[in-house]
């Protein structure tokens, strides 16, 4: 899971340990990103996020409602969350877009 608002990012990896390890390694080395911090760090029983993959595209405010989307900000988040989430990848979402709005308040 990627988040991004306003050039910040939250992401949650998760696989075999030394394929995470090595991708965290190559993106703690990118000279893109800054101020990186390791948020957590373990063994889980079973994925999170077990049908995902990586996508992205920008999209018209408009173009998001003509797909069944929506913008992703934390009032929106919490209108559209599906309880059926793991609870750990909701509270993560959850923090996330509450930092983002402070920011972009500021």
């Amino acid at each position: 899971m990627l988040l991004h608002a306003d050039g910040n990012f939250i992401q949650y990896i998760e696989g075999e340990r030394d394929i995470v390890e090595s991708l965290f390694d190559l993106i703690c080395r990118d000279g893109r990103h800054r101020n990186i911090l390791k948020l957590a760090d373990g063994e889980i029983e079973e994925r999170l996020f077990p049908g995902w993959s990586m996508g992205c595209n920008d999209l018209a405010e408009g173009d998001l409602a003509a797909q069944g989307l929506f913008n992703l900000t934390a009032a929106n988040l919490e209108a559209h969350l599906d309880p059926e989430m793991p609870k750990a990848a909701i509270e993560m979402m959850r923090q996330f877009y509450r930092l983002a709005d402070r920011i972009r308040a500021a």
